[in-house]
């Protein structure tokens, strides 16, 4: 059907999108779009991220995320997907079988149930996050490395070596229960 929303962010830099990054609070915005826009008659179907940097265009010129495993949706996308087993639209390709291969890092096919389920996580992620800077907990605690990126990291506290050790975190810090600002 015509109602599928699919929501795609263009980047210029570097481009990961695993369930890893979502877990953690990264990469999220596309879920934040599908949700504000689900509450019409659309059903969210796909988050992408689509490279465009110079090296993309010669062979990774394609959609990287999380979309649903709806075969319709991918024709839709891609009218020639099925036929070749593998999109030059999404980067997605499917088993000699004819099964999507599950072995694939740049898109991952969920049940529509679990595209929901994320979508949700994200929306409670949100919630707990305003509920902390309401209650006025705003110590900062990125992820290890992203002082690094950060256009803020000249005028902030967190991005000075000394300070690191002890507020910036890591994914294996989320696992071990101690993602909670000290």
């Amino acid at each position: 059907s015509g109602d599928d929303l699919i929501a795609v962010d263009y980047k210029s830099g570097a481009l990961h999108s695993r369930f890893e990054n979502i877990y953690y609070g990264d990469k999220i915005q596309l879920y934040v779009y599908l949700n504000a826009l689900k509450e019409g008659k659309y059903k969210p179907a796909a988050a992408f991220y689509l490279p465009v940097d110079a090296s993309s265009y010669d062979k990774n010129y394609a959609e990287k995320g999380q979309i649903v495993m709806d075969k319709e949706i991918w024709r839709k996308l891609d009218r020639d997907f099925l036929n070749k087993g593998q999109s030059d639209v999404f980067a997605l390709k499917l088993t000699k079988a004819g099964e999507i291969n599950t072995q694939s890092k740049q898109v991952v096919a969920v049940s529509r149930e679990d595209f929901g389920e994320l979508m949700d996580y994200v929306m409670r992620m949100l919630e707990y996050g305003d509920g902390l800077i309401r209650e006025g907990v705003i110590i900062p605690s990125p992820l290890a490395k992203n002082c690094d990126k950060c256009t803020c990291r000249d005028i902030c506290y967190e991005a000075k070596p000394k300070f690191r050790k002890t507020t910036e975190k890591t994914i294996s810090d989320f696992r071990k229960g101690k993602a909670e600002n000290e």
